[in-house]
């Protein structure tokens, strides 16, 4: 089984591709209104796996409850945001000391288990094909963003501008959608800026900064009315 070092790396040249198109230019405020939309990732547009069965198959435990309660929480955030690697995730994923888990198991599930949620990639099929809308991933994942990208292909629809790991600010953290809004030159008092995500929390930290937020249950067809409401009107079927 190769290792995950080997793994992260055989994806690196396809991430580097799809994040070099990421961050459009800065417009003046006279500009036309433009239309942005920023996707959560995992459990938005693509399946997490983490909640596949990957506790009792990867980690041997019987409930996410008991490997939550084992996992060093403040290991994983620092390496969504990219202040630690890959091998010291590992190191340090039990908070106990317990030896770490076989980290080329978890990222071989991991790729296995990569997949569409039900019905998103045609309706991001759909928002490509309206042509004037600018569609961008805001994520809170690490490296393995890249892993997605090779086998679902997801940089057809959108581009990877502000993963945490790169961007080295997560949700709901304020900073994490300034910081987006900033690099996209976007007024949300001019612009129609929508910013999806199945975590509420998230939706209700970008509403406060005023972008248009749909929280995703998992229905796609509630995503497509609710974008119709806020003026995709093509979407309409």
């Amino acid at each position: 089984m190769r290792s995950s070092l080997v793994v992260a790396a055989a994806f690196l040249a396809a991430g580097a591709n799809a994040l070099s198109a990421t961050a459009a230019p800065a417009l003046s405020a006279s500009a036309a209104p433009r239309r942005i939309i920023l996707f959560d990732v995992l459990d938005t547009l693509v399946v997490d796996p983490f909640f596949q069965g990957m506790h009792k198959e990867v980690f041997g435990f019987e409930s996410l409850e008991a490997l939550y309660g084992s996992t060093d929480r403040e290991a994983y955030e620092a390496f969504e945001t990219g202040a630690i690697g890959e091998a010291e995730l590992w190191r340090r994923y039990y908070k106990d000391g317990t030896a770490p888990p076989d980290g080329a198991a978890a990222v071989a599930f991991l790729e296995d288990n990569y997949d569409y949620v039900r019905c998103m990639r045609s309706l991001l099929g759909e928002i490509k094909r309206i042509g004037d809308v600018e569609v961008h991933a805001l994520s809170n994942y690490g490296p393995y963003w890249r892993n997605i990208e090779a086998k679902l292909e997801l940089s057809r629809y959108l581009d990877w501008s502000f993963v945490s790991c790169e961007t080295g600010l997560r949700k709901p953290d304020p900073r994490a959608f300034e910081d987006a809004l900033a690099k996209l030159g976007a007024n949300v008092g001019r612009d129609t800026v929508v910013f999806v995500d199945d975590n509420e929390v998230n939706c209700d930290a970008a509403a406060k900064l005023g972008l248009s937020t749909i929280h995703f249950s998992g229905d796609s067809a509630e995503c497509r009315t609710e974008l119709i409401a806020l003026g995709f009107t093509e979407l309409r079927v």
